[in-house]
């Protein structure tokens, strides 16, 4: 005969604690555990999701305060007291990126007749798309 084992997942229970003959479960006994499953899951859910945002919130930079910016360049002056452009100072100071494109207005300045064409009628009305 083999003698129980401590490191086994059962030791010490006695047998009577183990159901050997599952019993059927009533409706109200489905329902009540199929509402705990359903907790569960959301439980779990919600643990990833808040591990995720304070991974997320780790990686946030912000800017704050007041940022002395020229009337007429738009650059912003530095903690040195130098100017640069706005895009090196937030990427600097941030994980911002940029890409440059033309607003209609503009794409008329600089491109007479041609801003038309790419931005199509211009029409102070229209929201970006």
């Amino acid at each position: 005969m083999a003698h129980a084992n401590r490191n086994e997942p059962f030791y010490g229970l006695t047998p009577h604690l183990i159901d050997s003959h599952p019993r059927k479960l009533t409706g109200e006994q489905k329902a009540t555990l199929a509402g705990l499953a359903r907790l569960v899951m959301n439980n779990l859910e919600l643990r990833r999701v808040s591990m995720d945002l304070a991974a997320a919130a780790t990686n946030i930079k912000t800017l704050s305060g007041m940022l002395p910016i020229c009337c007429g360049c738009k650059q912003i002056r530095n903690d040195q007291g130098y100017w640069q452009q706005v895009e090196a100072y937030i990427a600097k100071h941030s994980e911002a990126s940029f890409t440059h494109s033309y607003c209609p207005k503009c794409s008329e300045i600089y491109f007479p007749g041609i801003g038309q064409q790419i931005n199509g009628p211009r029409n102070s009305d229209r929201k970006p798309g």
